[in-house]
């Protein structure tokens, strides 16, 4: 990636002490560790094991202070480099605004970072060989097909074919970008509501199949590529897995994961949740709870966006950093540690 070649860059990034087991999972990296210039919000951090990249903002609105980082590991120490720093970032703008989309990036089979911005309502990707930035769809031509000042929501997801989907809270439906940059309507505005209702919680999309946290009706519906819906996961399924029974549930953070299991968080019983997209109901079951959350090294059972890292499922608490079931090995001693950013061109990306 550009940046690793950067080596004063990735040197003068945090080297991070060795990481230490804690329940059962570890912590990556703080949001202290992973803002940079004007920043001071972590915003997204999106991996598929092979490269990490991390989005920071300004933490309040009006600023406009993005920083794309990419962040590599060797011998148990963390190394982040510049990406796409705030100065790129605002000269490919048209207009201005922060990147974000949370929940919504993904790395593409083709190497690229790609998201929808709602901050200046465009879909965009970020080559990680070179850091160019390119906006695909802007704000004018969602505009253009929807007729109306196009909402492009938090809601939204990005598959790893560079297509993605997200809720248009003007036409009330859910919106699709191809790969090509081709809009369309995936899920019609009746489908949804008569499926999903009108309030959410997460949605996640795989390029084929788009599923919604109905927070209207506290269950996860399923939508297929003619935008039909299917209620997978109801109430009484999810509550039966939890220690949490009051007949709400919440299904935040739905994410398909590379090991073909969707996850999410339940954010009615602070935990973690896993299931087949196949056979929901019989395959639903707990991940991790929230006692365990809390015992681990963030003390706490936010859980903000799902992603994976290091071949296991990692999540960030915005306020806190970027957590995973699987630790990254750790350094023998600190001397290979600095010997490890002099080899980070020919080590794997994790």
């Amino acid at each position: 990636m550009k940046t690793i070649r950067n080596l004063t860059l990735a040197l003068a990034g945090a080297l991070f002490s060795q990481l230490t087991f804690a329940a059962t999972y570890f912590e990556i990296f703080t949001e202290a560790d992973a803002i940079a210039g004007n920043t001071d919000f972590l915003e997204t951090v999106v991996s598929d094991g092979d490269n990490t990249v991390v989005f920071t903002r300004a933490g309040s609105g009006g600023v406009d202070s993005t920083e794309i980082r990419s962040f590599e590991t060797f011998n148990g120490n963390g190394f982040f480099g510049s990406l796409v720093d705030n100065a790129t970032w605002v000269a490919s703008r048209s207009g201005s605004g922060e990147a974000n989309g949370f929940n919504g990036a993904s790395i593409t089979s083709s190497g690229e970072v790609r998201f929808f911005s709602f901050s200046d309502r465009s879909y965009n990707s970020v080559n990680l060989t070179t850091g160019a930035v390119s906006t695909l769809v802007s704000a004018t031509d969602f505009d253009n097909f929807t007729g109306l000042s196009t909402n492009v929501s938090a809601f939204n997801s990005v598959a790893s074919d560079g297509s993605g989907i997200f809720i248009d809270f003007e036409t009330d439906s859910v919106l699709g970008v191809s790969a090509a940059g081709t809009i369309s309507t995936a899920v019609g505005a009746s489908n949804l509501a008569a499926f999903a209702g009108t309030s959410y919680n997460s949605i996640a999309y795989n390029g084929t199949n788009i599923l919604v946290g109905s927070n209207t009706n506290d269950e996860i519906v399923s939508f297929d590529a003619a935008g039909v819906g299917t209620t997978i996961l109801t109430t009484a399924q999810i509550e039966s897995v939890t220690d949490d029974i009051d007949g709400r549930a919440g299904a935040a953070s739905l994410f398909y994961a590379p090991d073909g299991l969707v996850y999410f968080y339940e954010n009615d019983s602070d935990y973690i949740l896993s299931f087949d997209p196949n056979d929901a109901e019989n395959t639903l079951e707990v991940v991790i709870s929230e006692a365990d959350l809390i015992a681990g090294p963030n003390n706490s059972d936010a859980v903000n966006q799902l992603t994976w890292f290091n071949g296991q499922l990692a999540w960030t608490d915005q306020s806190d950093g970027f957590y995973a079931f699987s630790n990254i090995p750790e350094p023998s001693t600190a001397i290979l540690g600095l010997l490890g950013a002099l080899s980070l061109l020919r080590r794997k990306r994790a």
